[in-house]
């Protein structure tokens, strides 16, 4: 048994290859029996779920119980009993051999489990499959508890300790239990409801594993030595390097840690109380550290950097400790020429609040509800609800029975059936953007708040369309996206047709992404302020290498290159170097090259011979890619402006290794139809997509090529990806188009155009480039 768990350490600490957008709310739970409502195991799953925590069993892969056949000890791959979802996926008999290689196959066996289902933790019984499941849980980076088969097992379990007590039996059993248990975050017996969820709800830095977001690490160049607040703290933290500032060991800090700038905001960090720098501190000896920093960073040449995220509310609070900093960043453009006189120098800009990527994206779990929402974080105390407001924009989704009031305790009476308790902020994005079709703003039209700003572009940033009143100062960009109405009229249209035309409201939702995610989340801020601080750096934080795509085309038809070309020339907020791969002699390089003049690059390729397949003209363009991001064009389709930019987008907010469309506009060319085929399955992590929609990372899919079949090409690679661990996730389905043509010859996939609609819905008749490209 050492040797084995020396093995299972040594497995353990593999590289790490975490998941990196896990889905909130959801726990796998590893179980060694099968599933049955009688015993601990299921009571607690069925329990959390009635917790709300979305609990998956997981039958370990090397359960001897099962026999591959019909009968008591068959278990299907995927069952659900009293509520509470069972999955088995069993080991082949191949994979079983000796305790070693038994123990290899079960891990990753989980880390492909785990990897599909992505839970923000596991939980798993002790002995048996803990020990399988710890590695697991160590190779993926997600927290690890554990849970003793009957209560007795954990006798002390507010210290997490175990007892020991007679299950296992047999002294390697009984040293496997050990050893998981003393390397679980907690040990908890499976009565232990109540600590458990409280566990999940609470792991790491008060921010729970069930209601917070997994974020996306940015590796980049820039030491940032930080005082923030934790709601900044958790805005900035994953773009560049952050070190918040030590009140003890700041000095050390700086002499060890290369630090390139000092970042202030404007809310005392309420976990440090030796920094203070409000306007009652500033002048006192209190204040004594916080100015020691600032004047070493001075004799070190650290630009300083002040930020006021509550201008103009909290100006004359922080005026005077801003005069003591060489950059000054303010949300308030208002606010600029005041500052210039009191501090006394021009270093003073704009710099307006955005959204963490990470957090704020586009990810459906299910249909939206067909709802309305309000929510009190939107209003502040500089932005009151109005009562006109009010009656022109709730009453009407009111009487419908279709608005939700989040907070708003304030509100009439009449609304009073529509009111639910106030969403915090970690849980608003679970609870609101991610399952309401509408938002609505009811703040008052004199005043546009730098907070009111920052949640249009949350809710925007998650495909959410937003209903306003007019709002003063917002910039064009955002004004001709949210939904601006002045009356009761116009604000029962605007719902009406954001609810029941489901491609206008998708429209206006992936414009929404656009604006957000291109230029208006935390690294972009970030980028903004480097740009007037940092001379000698170059300023790569807005990963000009994701936007920089190499668009590959394998083509047999020669005819179709003017297309090809017009389309990809003329796409919009992307670096794109193509790649034209001619299968056979028909293309001529000149024309090709003189055809894609209006990108930043061409190279033209051939393969010719009878033998070759499309695998070979795209693994012989990936050779010489020299880009990360690929994107796979197909010549018989169509491609709009913005397909190349939203993708990349995606590629960069998701995490994904790969991002294409599930959902997708076709035109059949036999029947005249145009259509949406798979409506819905956008904004989600899948399995499958469209194959001349595949843009993908190298760098995150290993340098995968593709295998040299006569058919089902991009579905191999497809499947491929999944094998290796990688995420797929499905974008919204506008600026391409799949063309049907009536020539079935022109098709690899051998389906009628009758089969082929069963799974669309059809839109209109003709070619619809206004209803697909946006």
């Amino acid at each position: 048994m050492d040797d084995l768990l020396k093995h299972a350490q040594q497995l353990a600490h593999q590289a790490s290859t975490p998941i990196i957008h896990s889905i909130e709310g959801r726990v796998a739970f590893l179980i060694n029996q099968a599933p049955g409502s009688t015993n601990g195991s299921h009571r607690l799953a069925e329990a959390l779920n009635q917790q709300g925590v979305d609990t998956l069993c997981m039958i370990r892969p090397d359960w001897t119980g099962d026999d591959n056949a019909e009968g008591e000890s068959y278990i299907p791959p995927e069952t659900t009993i009293d509520g509470v979802r069972y999955l088995y996926s069993p080991l082949h008999q191949n994979a079983q051999g000796d305790e070693r290689a038994t123990l290899e196959a079960v891990v990753q066996q989980l880390i492909k489990l785990l990897r599909i289902y992505r839970p923000s933790a596991v939980l798993a019984e002790t002995a048996g499959v803990g020990l399988p499941a710890w590695v697991a849980a160590a190779r993926l980076e997600i927290a690890f508890y554990g849970v003793a088969e009957r209560a007795s097992h954990c006798d002390d379990v507010e210290n997490g300790k175990s007892s020991n007590s007679h299950y296992p039996t047999n002294p390697e059993g009984v040293a496997s239990k050990t050893f998981v248990e003393e390397r679980a975050l907690k040990l908890y017996g499976v009565d232990r409801v109540q600590e458990i969820y409280k566990a999940l709800n609470t792991y790491g830095d008060n921010q729970g594993v069930v209601s917070t977001a997994a974020i996306k690490t940015c590796h980049e160049s820039y030491n940032v030595l930080t005082l923030l607040d934790e709601a900044s703290e958790r805005c900035f933290k994953h773009v560049f390097n952050f070190i918040p500032a030590d009140a003890l060991s700041w000095e050390q800090q700086l002499d060890q840690q290369s630090i390139d700038i000092v970042f202030v905001g404007s809310v005392l960090p309420n976990r440090n109380s030796a920094w203070h720098y409000g306007k009652k501190d500033i002048n006192g000896a209190i204040a004594a550290p916080f100015k020691a920093l600032l004047l070493a960073c001075k004799e070190k040449r650290i630009p300083t950097v002040f930020w006021n995220k509550d201008d103009p509310v909290n100006y004359d609070m922080f005026i005077d400790a801003a005069k003591l900093f060489d950059y000054v960043f303010t949300v308030d453009e208002s606010v600029i020429n005041r500052y210039k006189q009191d501090v006394g120098h021009g270093r003073v800009y704009f710099l307006k609040l955005a959204v963490q990527e990470a957090l704020y994206f586009p990810q459906l779990q299910g249909e939206k509800n067909g709802r309305l929402a309000f929510s009190d974080s939107w209003s502040s105390k500089d932005t009151p609800v109005r009562a006109d407001h009010l009656e022109m924009l709730f009453d009407y989704p009111a009487e419908k029975g279709i608005l939700d009031i989040y907070g708003g305790h304030s509100l009439p009476g009449k609304y009073k059936q529509s009111i639910f308790p106030s969403a915090s902020l970690d849980d608003i994005n679970e609870k609101i953007y991610k399952k309401y079709s509408v938002m609505v703003n009811a703040n008052t039209a004199g005043c546009s708040s730098p907070l009111l700003v920052e949640k249009f572009y949350e809710s925007l940033g998650c495909a959410v369309p937003i209903v306003s009143p007019p709002v003063s100062s917002l910039d064009h960009e955002l004004a001709d996206i949210v939904q601006v109405v002045n009356s009761r009229q116009e604000a029962q249209d605007k719902i009406d047709s954001l609810l029941e035309d489901d491609i206008y409201a998708l429209k206006v939702a992936a414009q929404g992404v656009r604006l957000v995610h291109s230029k208006n989340t935390f690294r972009h801020r970030f980028a903004e302020l480097l740009s007037k601080v940092v001379e000698s750096k170059s300023i790569s934080l807005l990963n000009d290498e994701t936007l920089t795509v190499t668009a590959v085309c394998v083509s047999k038809r020669p005819w179709l290159i003017p297309r090809v070309a017009e389309m990809l020339n003329t796409q919009n907020g992307v670096n794109v170097k193509v790649i034209y791969v001619a299968h056979g002699e028909g293309a001529d390089e000149k024309d090709v090259l003189d055809a894609f003049e209006g990108v930043e690059s061409c190279r033209f390729m051939r393969i010719t011979g009878e033998d070759k397949v499309l695998a070979d003209g795209l693994n012989l363009a990936l050779d010489s890619c020299e880009t990360d991001v690929i994107a796979k064009i197909d010549d018989d389709d169509y491609y709009g402006p913005n397909y190349l930019l939203d993708a990349c987008l995606a590629l960069q907010y998701s995490g994904a290794a790969l991002v294409g469309k599930t959902s997708f506009f076709c035109y059949v060319e036999s029947t005249n139809d145009f259509a949406l085929r798979f409506s819905g399955k956008h904004y989600r992590y899948f399995k499958h997509v469209q194959g001349g929609t595949l843009i993908w990372s190298r760098k995150k899919t290993g340098n995968l090529t593709f295998n040299r079949v006569r058919q089902g090409t991009d579905s191999l690679f497809l499947k491929d990806l999944l094998a290796k661990g990688c995420e797929i996730y499905s974008s919204d389905p506008f600026n391409f188009i799949h063309v049907r043509y009536a020539n079935a010859h022109d098709h690899t996939w051998a389906i009628s155009d009758d089969k082929f609609l069963e799974a669309a819905k059809k839109l209109d008749k003709g070619l619809q480039f206004s209803l697909a490209f946006n």
